[in-house]
């Protein structure tokens, strides 16, 4: 399960490259702003209602409905014909331009099972975060056992790390996932465009 979570994360990593070079792009710089913002937006504007959580719930759900719809499309045997080959120049050309549309589609496919992976995420988290009670409950057993040395221990100390935790979590996710839905969003667009020119 964890190889198979990394190497989701390593496909989509591989597709940030500069297009005119092909250098990879660090995502260092990146993925430290969105850090930070989630736990400045955790600590700011947490989200502690269930009409918000629920909200939340459902724009993930949406949107991953959405990406296995793409992927669905991706997986088909939509390859544009490989046109006239009475002409060697032309029939080159329109050969490397295919292979191009067909490495996107391969990108694309790493990018939206990225994006779900990190929108199952945080719909995990927030649904975790409705729990009613949970570490409180949690906090009655603790205090009720016969331990005596840890009577001198802050036991209320895991019921304020774990909200803390999952909002800056649900906050991670959110960012990240709305990042890629975006970026994705943009380059399915280039897809279409791309098949419809070489359908036209």
């Amino acid at each position: 399960m964890i190889e198979r979570i990394t190497r989701i994360y390593a496909d989509n990593a591989s597709t940030f490259y500069d297009y005119r070079t092909n250098e990879r792009q660090s995502q260092r710089a990146r993925i430290l702003v969105i850090v930070i913002t989630a736990a400045i937006f955790s600590v700011l504007c947490p989200i502690s209602s269930t009409e918000a959580l629920s909200a939340a719930i459902t724009v993930q759900a949406i949107l991953i409905g959405f990406g296995f719809s793409v992927m669905f499309f991706l997986v088909q045997d939509t390859r544009p014909p490989s046109g006239d080959h009475s002409g060697d120049n032309i029939s080159l050309e329109r050969e490397l331009d295919n292979e191009q549309v067909e490495l996107l589609s391969k990108e694309l496919f790493w990018n939206i099972s990225y994006f779900n992976m990190v929108a199952f995420a945080s719909l995990i988290v927030a649904l975790s975060l409705m729990i009613p009670n949970v570490w409180d409950r949690a906090q009655v057993i603790v205090d009720r056992a016969p331990w005596e040395a840890l009577e001198v221990v802050d036991l209320s100390v895991p019921a304020l790390i774990f909200p803390a935790a999952a909002q800056f979590l649900l906050m991670l996710f959110g960012l990240e996932s709305g990042f890629t839905f975006v970026r994705t969003v943009g380059r399915v667009n280039f897809l279409f465009e791309q098949r419809m020119g070489h359908s036209g």
